[in-house]
């Protein structure tokens, strides 16, 4: 138990390599590695005339959408390693900051906060919730339950933790001892699993917002995962990833990405969680020619690819 802390006819090819896919993070290193994106390209009608090069400079920009989305494994791992933080948390087993400290994520105003700038900029918000409302308040500062703390454990204490105070924090009833707990209170083992459980009951939702850059080629999207309790994040529950927005340009081509279909979740296997399902469409419009592609995740890292002209 963590502690808080006191004090194309049709081709088939693989995606080029000038657009590595990152690798995921790998939970099971028993797990057979996933066959690299399949695309398969039909653009006679629309780039009848073009050379190969003009044909795969159009198409850039698709290959660029995937690599960024493919991301959507590493930063879904990152959300369910801090839910896994925060609901086996307690109050109280602990008197220094933890090295390392308990997650990577920043507490902002009511968000915690992980962001990255290279090779892509992005950045994940994480927001937790009680049946009132949400809980702008960093539930891994021992001044949100009390102020002041010190703990300490007497001899002959059966375990129990005396926490001398200064009075009640704005989340002191989470520690199950009412809205002005004695001084000092005296909190007992039982009671911090208790408090533990409490916090991964807590509301869980988070927001990932994306932008990749490539040369002269840009894709951003931005999703939210469906809320769920803190311990479904952390165990066996997939996270729903909802659309809240998504487009991309290419300056050297004049081309701009349309998303037209989008319906996306983690695996429901269980033991594929930084796995992906689902479908997204775009159309990419400008340059050559436009053309429509369709990326299908099935229980995968990396998408299948159709690659259409444009009716």
């Amino acid at each position: 138990m963590t502690a808080l802390l006191l004090s194309g006819g049709c081709v088939t090819a693989e995606s080029p390599a000038i657009y590595g896919v990152p690798e995921p993070i790998d939970f099971n290193e028993d797990e057979e590695p996933t066959e690299p994106a399949r695309v398969e390209i039909e653009l006679d009608e629309c780039s009848d005339g073009l050379s190969d090069n003009a044909i795969a400079q159009n198409l850039a920009i698709a290959y660029h959408y995937e690599r960024a989305h493919n991301d959507l494994t590493l930063h879904s791992a990152r959300i369910r390693q801090f839910a896994d933080r925060l609901s086996n948390a307690s109050f109280g087993l602990v008197t220094a900051p933890s090295d390392p400290p308990l997650t990577e994520f920043a507490f902002e105003e009511d968000a915690y906060v992980w962001t990255s700038t290279a090779p892509t900029q992005a950045r994940i918000e994480v927001r937790m919730s009680n049946s009132v409302g949400p809980l702008p308040y960093d539930l891994f500062d021992p001044s949100t339950y009390l102020l002041g703390a010190q703990v300490t454990q007497p001899e002959g204490s059966d375990g129990d933790l005396h926490i001398e105070h200064h009075g009640p924090g704005p989340l002191v009833h989470m520690l199950g001892q009412g809205g002005e707990p004695p001084n000092p209170l005296v909190i007992a083992p039982q009671a911090l699993q208790e408090q533990a459980e409490s916090l991964g009951r807590l509301g869980l939702v988070s927001t990932l917002i994306v932008e990749d850059s490539a040369a002269a080629s840009q894709v951003h999207y931005e999703v939210t995962t469906t809320e769920l309790m803190a311990r479904q994040v952390a165990g066996e529950q997939p996270l729903g990833l909802d659309l809240v927005s998504s487009d991309g340009f290419d300056d050297g081509t004049g081309q701009e990405i349309e998303q037209r279909t989008w319906s996306m979740a983690e695996s429901p296997v269980s033991d594929a969680r930084n796995r992906l399902d689902g479908l997204s469409r775009i159309n990419v419009v400008g340059g050559a020619f436009d053309f429509t592609a369709a990326y299908q995740w099935k229980t995968s890292v990396e998408p299948t690819i159709t690659i259409n002209c444009l009716p």
